[in-house]
């Protein structure tokens, strides 16, 4: 997924521009299956009107 260019879609809101898109800064990363945290924090990329994951760098 390129963030820049990709065409971004919300299960809650439907289409998105990229200005509609926020960033969410170093994040942990878990082990789905401990849930522990791995290495480093990385960025999400969230649905600015309900919030909704829609990336991860």
């Amino acid at each position: 997924m390129r963030i820049e260019s990709d065409p971004l879609t919300c299960e809650n809101c439907g289409e998105l521009d990229h200005g509609d898109v926020e960033t969410v800064a170093d994040v942990p990363k878990l082990d789905p299956d401990s849930y522990a945290v791995e290495g480093e924090g990385t960025d999400v990329y969230v649905c600015g009107g309900c919030g909704t994951v829609v990336g991860v760098q």
